[in-house]
């Protein structure tokens, strides 16, 4: 979790004596690929065939598979499938989380002062919860 709050760089890390791999997954020669784009929208029309393909990534162009159970739960809540990889979708969730920093606060509805993630900029109220 330390790499998604506070990267480093190769050399950064190589330096402070932590392992470092630049391990990529092999890709499948014989595997048919598609497309993100050529996916079909609705998951209705989606064929068992999917499972055999590798899908590139709209965001990335790494390749991903659809697994069995994954079409099995996207055919039963009826939704389409994703147009980008795991990983990106990772990283879109968690660039949508508040960042990991401090700020100086007064809480607005007690003004004590206290340590927020929110900016005092930010429209959300700050609470001091848990204040001894």
């Amino acid at each position: 979790m330390a790499m998604y709050f506070s990267p480093l760089k190769r050399d950064e890390a190589i330096e402070k004596g932590f392992k470092w791999t630049d391990y990529t997954n092999p890709e499948n020669q014989n595997m048919v690929r598609i497309s993100a784009e050529d996916l079909p929208n609705k998951i209705e029309d989606v064929k068992d065939d999917i499972l055999q393909k590798a899908i590139a990534c709209q965001d990335c162009g790494k390749l991903f598979k659809i697994i069995p159970q994954e079409l099995e739960k996207y055919r039963k809540w009826k939704i389409a499938l994703p147009h980008i990889c795991c990983d990106c979708r990772h990283f879109s969730r968690k660039n949508k989380m508040n960042p990991r920093v401090l700020h100086d606060r007064t809480c607005d509805k007690c003004g004590i002062k206290i340590k927020s993630t929110y900016d005092k900029s930010r429209k959300e109220i700050s609470t001091a919860r848990n204040v001894i």
